[in-house]
């Protein structure tokens, strides 16, 4: 009931607001969410991740994916339903400049 020194008002015997210091027990680390404990990736390096996975995919299917100049070509097989077709259409085109990349380093 009574207010500590350091308690914001309306902390009540919770301690929830309590402001720590130096050498009171705590820990000298607030806890912070899983998303600010790793560097978050660039953008690049997030479109080249997702470029790699696209690429993988795609030749899991029997997608042959290349490059002709700037042009990203795709070779798909008439097996596969049309909305895979427009799925990878649609996605290889997002990132087109990615996998240009990734075929042209050698690294598809």
């Amino acid at each position: 009931m009574f207010a500590r020194k350091g308690d914001e008002p309306g902390a009540g015997r919770t301690g929830a607001h309590r402001i720590r210091k130096k050498g009171d027990g705590a820990s000298h680390s607030a806890t912070r969410p899983l998303a600010q404990l790793n560097p978050a990736r660039t953008a690049q390096a997030t479109a080249a991740f997702v470029a790699r996975i696209l690429l993988d995919k795609a030749r899991s299917l029997g997608i042959a994916v290349d490059i002709n100049g700037d042009e990203l070509l795709a070779l798909m097989p008439a097996r596969l339903p049309l909305s895979t077709r427009q799925w990878f259409e649609i996605w290889l085109g997002n990132f087109g400049p990615e996998i240009v990349d990734l075929i042209r380093g050698g690294r598809a």
